[in-house]
């Protein structure tokens, strides 16, 4: 989806979820997810799968809750656990918040990037 759709449907959410597991077929897993880093930013608690680089992203009952990859019912009972309790929906969204932002901040990305191709910084 293009990024105004997206920022406009994180804008509209409580919670994000994405049921994140290791590829069938590539045995792959996620490096690094980028629209869970961005859901953080906005504030939104992330239910997700344990995965790759995700519990690098998320912080599991601080910024959101992470379940073993394809357990269904673990995921299913995050979510409606979140939805029931908006106070604490509420102050995972916030550490999530402030996790993005000392975590990610843009002023990082330039000098990252550069560094990942080679380029003097």
């Amino acid at each position: 989806m293009d990024a105004d759709t997206g920022a406009r449907l994180r804008r509209e959410a409580d919670i994000f979820t994405a049921h994140n597991c290791t590829g069938e077929v590539t045995n792959q897993e996620e490096a690094f997810g980028v629209s869970f880093a961005e859901a953080s930013a906005d504030g939104l608690p992330v239910v997700t799968g344990r995965s790759g680089g995700i519990p690098e992203i998320v912080e599991d009952g601080v910024t959101g809750i992470l379940f073993e990859p394809g357990d269904v019912e673990a995921h299913a009972e995050a979510l409606l656990m979140l939805a029931s309790d908006p106070e604490r929906r509420a102050r995972m969204g916030e550490a999530a918040w402030r996790r993005a932002r000392e975590r990610f901040p843009l002023s990082n990305e330039g000098p990252g990037l550069r560094t990942i191709l080679g380029l003097r910084t």
